[in-house]
């Protein structure tokens, strides 16, 4: 019986980036912090307005935490919140991430 790769979280991949994003990129990931679900209901350039950034940025942070674009964050993203633990982990991500 093989064993299936246990695959690395989406926000697994932004904290791992995080030290290395620019301003720019790094509203991304705040937002997604914020707001995991903005991909799913979000074009790519309404998602660079929310942030305040380009959608090449957008591109950018895509790439920077592993995906080939925008459209395979998205899937990323509908992926993770079909598991009903990826959600409860997004949840308690955001409220022990923010801020003091």
């Amino acid at each position: 019986m093989a064993v299936a790769a246990k695959k690395v979280s989406i926000l697994d991949r932004i904290a791992t980036y995080r030290s290395q994003m620019p301003a720019t990129i790094s509203k991304i990931a705040d937002l997604l912090t914020e707001e995991p679900r903005a991909p799913l209901d979000l074009s790519i350039t309404d998602l660079a307005k929310r942030a305040g950034t380009s959608a090449a940025s957008v591109t950018r942070f895509c790439r920077m935490i592993g995906y080939r674009g925008y459209s395979a964050l998205r899937m990323g993203i509908a992926e993770e919140l079909g598991r009903g633990d990826a959600q409860a982990t997004w949840i308690r991500y955001r409220q022990t991430a923010r801020p003091a």
